[in-house]
């Protein structure tokens, strides 16, 4: 019989401890009501001026968010259809940016602290394909 890997373990415990450092850098920025999740959905409209709800749970494979109650992110109706509510940044939003940007840099830092350049680069491509496993294999 085939020994099991533990790179369920090690990516489940890597997940948990990027998951610890966003929530512990988001409270001392006081954006402590933020989850690592809401991040996704305020980096596509980051990326993006506007995102319909639709398009936004394509892009991140969630449902609609509470983001919208946070203030994070504000609504408004369509100009060309109205029954289409976009979504875009507030100005809570935008704030939210550089804090982001400055949170995302010290984990890739931390994440790779012991790697070398490519040793980085091939861990990425790794986990990369991994996940990309998960996805073109339905029936398993």
């Amino acid at each position: 019989m085939k020994e099991n890997t533990r790179i369920p373990f090690l990516a489940g415990r890597l997940s948990e401890a990027t998951s610890t450092f966003i929530l512990e850098s988001l409270k001392r920025e006081g954006m402590g009501e933020l989850l690592p999740c809401h991040g996704d959905i305020l980096h596509v409209l980051t990326e993006q001026e506007t995102a319909t709800v639709m398009e936004l749970s394509r892009l991140t494979h969630r449902s609609k968010s509470t983001v919208v109650d946070l203030g994070y992110v504000a609504r408004e109706r369509s100009a060309e259809d109205s029954r289409v509510i976009n979504l875009r940044l507030s100005e809570k939003g935008r704030a939210f940016i550089p804090v982001s940007e400055r949170i995302s840099s010290e984990l890739d830092a931390l994440v790779t602290r012991s790697l070398t350049p490519d040793e980085a680069r091939f861990a990425e491509a790794l986990l990369a394909r991994i996940l990309n496993g998960f996805s073109s294999d339905k029936s398993a």
